[in-house]
């Protein structure tokens, strides 16, 4: 009001003197620190008072009290306007700046929350996911390996036994060990099938214990199971045949009654050399036909079926099918059995 006064009164200090210096001042007090908008009010006033002084430039000392008080208001605001607005820009920019520190410090805070969520979600799905994994690969009876493990699990199992094979030039066999529980079904009829039940868990305890790290026992159905037994000697694969069936037999079961067991081997490569050997499904065939020679020559005992100089392997998966004793008379195979197996069984024993 002082400075529109004086200026309506053609005061030596007109309005219009104040009005550049004093609207940069004001940007600067929008545009930078309040550091430079004190810097530029100061030297503002210094600038306006040295000159007014020295009477330089236009600028005459006051000659009256109006002029005085005129001169007064422009210092003022140089020197007062500018800093106020510069504290009050600074005090509102430091306040959007603590209330965006808040914001992200809550949406930090908000982020580690989600994440932690989606972790824990993460995981329990993970391991919801393996136990059903675990699940649909395991035996409910007997808490064995199923046929769905032993098929993701022995193409692995193959090629790392044909790299460590190459790498070391050994002809060790993968064994494949076909194991059915003889007269199950006697078991079943006379003491029912709970006790059926226990005889397959406590059959599978008896394998489990035998077998080393990296073996495995599948429940292959019924009173069947599987064994994949990691590379051994050829010349120790009666020994371990010998050892299965006498661990199953000298087992004492809950049931009161003797349980022994057939079992049919096949060793993995079939040839070392010369013809390509089959795959795991055609050696669990060999397998399973090496098991109903034992069961038809007397059970409680094991058998392998072996190639010969004559064996056509193509021949031989062919006729497979229709027992193994063909194939041994015509020496397409030869076979190496406990000696356990006896003749074939009394008619009425033939059943499992």
């Amino acid at each position: 009001m002082i400075v529109y006064f004086g200026g309506e009164r053609d005061s030596f200090y007109a309005l219009g003197m104040v009005a550049l210096p004093l609207t940069v001042l004001l940007w600067s007090a929008f545009r930078f620190r309040p550091i430079w908008t004190a810097a530029g009010s100061g030297l503002s006033v210094m600038f306006l008072t040295s000159m007014t002084g020295l009477g330089l430039a236009g600028f005459q000392p006051p000659p009256k009290t109006l002029d005085a008080v005129l001169l007064l208001a422009f210092m003022l605001l140089f020197g007062v306007v500018p800093l106020a607005v510069a504290a009050l820009v600074n005090q509102q920019r430091r306040m959007n700046r603590r209330m965006l520190r808040l914001a992200i410090r809550d949406a930090e805070a908000q982020r580690v929350v989600l994440e932690s969520v989606v972790a824990d979600r993460t995981r329990e799905l993970n391991e919801a996911n393996a136990r059903l994994e675990t699940a649909s690969q395991t035996d409910p009876l007997t808490g064995l390996r199923n046929r769905r493990y032993l098929a993701n699990q022995i193409p692995a199992d193959l090629a790392f036994y044909e790299r460590e094979r190459m790498r070391t030039g050994r002809a060790d066999a993968l064994l494949f060990a076909l194991v059915d529980i003889d007269h199950f079904k006697r078991v079943n009829d006379t003491y029912g099938h709970a006790a059926g039940d226990k005889v397959l868990q406590q059959v599978s305890c008896v394998l489990t214990r035998l077998v080393r790290s990296g073996d495995y026992v599948v429940r292959w159905g019924g009173e069947e199971f599987l064994l994949v037994l990691r590379p051994v000697a050829r010349e120790f694969v009666p020994v371990l045949g010998e050892r299965l069936r006498a661990a199953v037999e000298e087992h004492e079961y809950d049931v009161g009654v003797p349980v022994t067991c057939s079992i049919g081997l096949a060793e993995y490569p079939m040839f070392m050399e010369g013809q390509q050997t089959p795959g795991w499904e055609e050696m669990l065939e060999l397998a399973d036909a090496a098991l109903y020679w034992v069961k038809a020559n007397g059970r409680n005992g094991w058998a392998t079926l072996r190639p010969t100089t004559e064996t056509d392997i193509k021949k031989v998966m062919t006729e497979l099918r229709a027992g193994a004793q063909a194939l041994l008379e015509s020496g397409q195979l030869s076979l190496i059995s406990s000696q356990q197996a006896q003749p074939r069984d009394p008619v009425g024993r033939s059943g499992p």
